[in-house]
Formats: C-alpha cells, structure tokens, sequence
C-alpha cells in the first residue's frame, strides 16, 4: 500500500535527519556509538538512493523536496564510509550499473532523474585527499571516490545529449 511506502522513505529520511540515531525512543538510547551511527546514515541514504530508481516509479510522488535536501546531506558527511557509499550507489544510478543495470542511461529505458544528476556538485573533495576542507563542506574526503562520481555524471550527461540530439534530429 503506498501508505507503508510513504513510511519508509519517512523513517530512512528521519536517520538521516537525526544524525544516524534509530527512529525508536526504544533503540535511541543504544546507538550511542559514532560507527553505529555512520552505519545506519550510510544505509539509509544508499537504499533512498535505491528506492529513486526511475524503474520503480516512486520517487516522483514520495520524495518531497525537503527530503531530497535531507538525503543530500550523506554526500557532504563528516564520515568517509557514509559519503563514499552516497557516491557509490549515486554513480552506479547515474550509469545504470549494480541495481541499476535493468534501467538507468547505459540501457536506454530509464534515465536518472536530473535532480540526482545535480547531486555531482557536493561530491567535490580536496584536492590532496587529505582531512577535510573548505572545497567540501568540511565532510571526510574520498579520493578517488570524488573522480569517479564525477565520470559517472559526465557519463549520464553525455549519453542524455546524445540522446536529445538523436530524438531531435
């Protein structure tokens, strides 16, 4: 029922929202841990990334504005293992890679989103991969993770123009 799916996107939006901390008063009180809450921050993001795939259709009506803005927070986290895992699944969605492989620009069918395409700009790093700087928000750099992702969405840029130019030539 869309009502349990409204749910979900509301409880992943909700770690992230709160710094990684579990929805449950219950559970709140034993995630006091930063890696368990890294962990469940990385989670969350990666499987609202999943849940965006173009081929499921349901990013359109429960992703709200403001919840693309919170998810837009695991690119610029302060922990490594939570941006490189946002940037990961962002340029597999981005080339249609990994869970994407069914869909995505490399097959042609579905085509990310271009609010996802805008994401690339908070995937900037240092420039010598080391702590963090100002060129990043202050979020945990990730080397080559950063060059990747960005491949990624020239990829699914160029394939889009491509794509345009085919349809209006």
């Amino acid at each position: 029922p869309p009502e349990h799916i409204s749910k979900i996107f509301a409880v992943l939006i909700q770690i992230l929202q709160d710094s990684g901390l579990p929805p449950s008063n219950r559970d709140r009180k034993h995630c006091d841990s930063v890696d368990e809450r890294a962990a469940l921050r990385r989670c969350a993001a990666v499987h609202l990334l999943r849940l965006c795939d173009m081929s499921l259709q349901l990013e359109g009506t429960y992703l709200k504005p403001g919840m693309w803005h919170v998810l837009s927070s695991a690119f610029l986290d302060e922990e490594r293992s939570v941006r490189e895992s946002a940037m990961e699944e962002l340029s597999m969605m981005l080339t249609g890679q990994g869970k994407y492989r069914h869909g995505g620009i490399a097959s042609g069918s579905f085509a990310p989103n271009l609010r996802f395409v805008s994401l690339i700009v908070l995937c900037a790093d240092s420039e010598h991969g080391h702590g963090h700087s100002a060129a990043n928000g202050d979020a945990a750099n990730v080397g080559r993770r950063s060059t990747s992702t960005k491949n990624a969405a020239l990829q699914c840029i160029s394939t889009l123009r491509r794509t345009c130019e085919s349809t209006l030539a």
